[in-house]
């Protein structure tokens, strides 16, 4: 028995040169998730004795919450969790897992932001030996971010008046109100008037962009029945379908019944759907055809955007949900989009407890699709409701 324990112990163990030298926090944990070791870095970021470290849970060190300080589910735990359970499934190794900003509370100290990375040691046969986790303080990241995103929203609320003002006054100078406008002019009218559109709509995304990062974002859930809020979507866009000879159709799974309802905030998961629905529509060649589907496999509710237009190819895929990227064919054919409208989605399927996701193939088409858990979107009454604004790709 002590010569399995001396060989668990010696899988892990990593040089003391090399785990000192790294600039970050490291922490080693045996397949139990006992700390094994942790290097002077990491002792002092979690202000603990490193006595007082070895041989326990890593978890005993690290009170997770959530930006305000409330105490939520353990991230770090979770997803070593899912990596451990993933390697031993598959018997292979699994590459490491870097987390988005994990806040840890401190006594006398507050909450304060790090940057977690998440490695498994596996031997040559996959067979997990241990994990490192290594993290940094990333307090000053985040308060530059918050800078940049109240920047943001202030230079578009201060631009947005002055757009609105020239809109309204191009709108009378075309309807005649000041006196008629030449033939001639009121083409540079048009091109002025399109221009100012597309200003406006760069204005309101940055503005919902800020809000959603901020998570300042209402969610008052409601039953939605969300076969016919495609129908609603589907008569909303069918302009934009006709002029593209674009056929639209919405299916009903026999997964989910007639009238079957599920409470989320109706205001956003319209523009989740809506947002798919668009880019469907946009990205599809004439005589081609756009599927919204609606369906549940017992745990949760899929609403699936397909179409059969120009798809993204393979290498362009992992971005696709990314602040201001734009897939190459898609900015060929609509050069003037912001890539901010499939970040959005995803920001504010977020917010309704929900997940986005694609399949897609270059040349034959894509679906977009959105996953409800059964039991709806969790309530959110302190936000600010989000604008009804046309999403952009």
């Amino acid at each position: 028995m002590a010569q399995k324990r001396n060989t668990v112990q010696n899988a892990v163990v990593l040089p003391p040169e090399l785990i000192a030298s790294i600039g970050d926090g490291v922490i080693v944990v045996d397949p139990s998730l006992k700390v094994t070791e942790a290097n002077a870095q990491a002792v002092e970021m979690l202000h603990k004795r490193k006595s007082t470290m070895v041989g326990h849970p890593v978890w005993r060190f690290l009170d997770i919450r959530d930006a305000k300080g409330k105490k939520t589910h353990n991230t770090v735990r979770i997803t070593i969790g899912k990596l451990l359970h993933k390697a031993r499934a598959n018997k292979r190794k699994v590459p490491p897992v870097t987390l988005p900003p994990v806040y840890v509370k401190f006594p006398g100290l507050g909450v304060l932001p790090y940057a977690f990375t998440l490695s498994l040691i596996q031997n040559q046969y996959g067979t997990v030996q241990g994990a490192v986790l290594s993290f940094r303080d990333i307090s000053t990241d985040v308060e530059v971010g918050n800078m940049k995103s109240e920047f943001v929203s202030l230079a578009a609320h201060q631009l947005r008046a002055p757009l609105t003002s020239i809109r309204w006054n191009i709108e009378m100078l075309l309807r005649g109100e000041i006196g008629p406008v030449p033939e001639t002019q009121q083409e540079l009218l048009h091109d002025i008037y399109a221009s100012n559109g597309r200003m406006l709509t760069l204005v309101n995304d940055l503005l919902n962009v800020s809000r959603l990062e901020s998570g300042r974002i209402r969610v008052d859930p409601t039953p939605v029945d969300l076969v016919a809020t495609a129908q609603d979507i589907k008569k909303e866009l069918e302009g934009e379908a006709r002029v593209g000879h674009v056929s639209v159709v919405v299916e009903r799974d026999v997964s989910v019944k007639e009238g079957e309802k599920v409470p989320v905030d109706p205001g956003l998961m319209h523009e989740v759907i809506k947002n798919f629905t668009a880019n469907a529509i946009k990205y599809t060649p004439e005589g081609g055809k756009v599927t919204v589907r609606v369906s549940s496999d017992g745990k949760r509710y899929r609403v699936g955007v397909a179409d059969t237009g120009m798809g993204i190819s393979k290498k362009e895929q992992t971005k696709i949900f990314t602040k201001f990227f734009r897939a190459a064919n898609a900015a060929d054919k609509d050069p003037l989009g912001s890539g901010l409208g499939l970040y959005m989605v995803k920001m504010l399927a977020g917010a309704l407890g929900s997940k986005v996701g694609f399949r897609s193939k270059e040349g034959e088409g894509s679906e977009f699709f959105v996953t409800i858990p059964r039991k709806g979107s969790p309530k959110n009454l302190h936000g600010k409701p989000y604008s009804s604004l046309s999403l952009k790709a």
